[in-house]
């Protein structure tokens, strides 16, 4: 794993790991408690647009690699040893239609919760990922 590859993992995802939770957020942006010390107002915030970090009770930012650098107090081989020892990547790859389920599916509707949407297009979930290309036996 390299720098680029590392830095291509969404930043919300990597805090998630952590235990980090935003506290607010917004289309372009996500807001939390400062991870690096204690604060009662969140301060540290992600650009989901350009997948960047900026702490504004300290005025420092970055990357990814940046992030986990200062959040592990690691070298940047160490953290990409890190990274690589835990296979740690989000590049989600196209899965596979379960066939057989123990569980039945008795009402498809409509999203209308406006939350729940802004949290999914957030997360790059868009209602195209939601459905299975492949063909199932039910014939839907």
């Amino acid at each position: 794993m390299n720098c680029k590859q590392l830095n291509e993992n969404k930043l919300s995802d990597i805090l998630l790991i952590f235990g980090y939770h935003p506290i607010r957020q917004n289309k372009n942006e996500l807001w939390y408690l400062n991870p690096f010390s204690k604060e009662t107002k969140a301060s540290f915030k992600i650009d989901n647009n350009k997948n960047l970090w900026y702490l504004h009770s300290e005025g420092v930012g970055g990357n990814v690699v940046d992030f986990l650098v200062r959040y592990l107090k690691y070298s940047i081989p160490e953290v990409l040893k890190w990274a690589e020892d835990r296979n740690f990547s989000f590049s989600f790859q196209k899965q596979n239609c379960i066939e057989e389920t123990s569980y039945s599916i008795k009402e498809v509707r409509k999203l209308y919760s406006y939350p729940l949407k802004n949290y999914l297009n957030n997360r790059g979930i868009t209602d195209s990922t939601w459905k299975c290309k492949s063909s199932s036996k039910s014939g839907q």
